[in-house]
C-alpha cells in the first residue's frame, strides 16, 4: 500500500537533507544580521541528532532521536528570530 512508501528510509534522508539546507540558511542569515553564534550552536545540536536519528535502527529511539533534534532545531529558530527583532 501506498503507506509504506512514507516509512522508506530514503524519506528520513530526505527529511534530513531539506532541514540541514533551511536551518543553515536560516540561521546564517540570521547569524549576518546580529552577529550571536547561539542559534547556530543550538541548531547544530538539534541537526546531530537529526543525523543520529539516521544511524540507528527503525523504531522508537530513531523516533525520540527525531522529535528531540527537530524540537532543538526549532528552539534555534525562534531564538534567531528573537535575536533578529531585538537587533532591527
Amino acid at each position: 500500500s501506498g503507506g509504506h512508501l512514507l516509512d522508506h528510509p530514503a524519506w528520513h534522508q530526505i527529511g534530513l537533507g531539506l532541514a540541514i539546507i533551511f536551518a543553515a540558511f536560516g540561521l546564517s542569515s540570521g547569524f549576518r544580521r546580529h552577529g550571536h553564534r547561539a542559534p547556530l550552536v543550538i541548531g547544530g545540536a538539534g541537526l546531530f541528532f537529526m543525523v543520529a536519528a539516521l544511524l540507528v535502527p527503525h523504531g522508537l529511539f530513531e523516533a525520540t532521536l527525531t522529535v528531540i533534534g527537530v524540537s532543538i532545531v526549532a528552539a534555534a529558530h525562534f531564538k534567531n528570530i528573537r535575536l533578529r527583532t531585538c537587533h532591527g
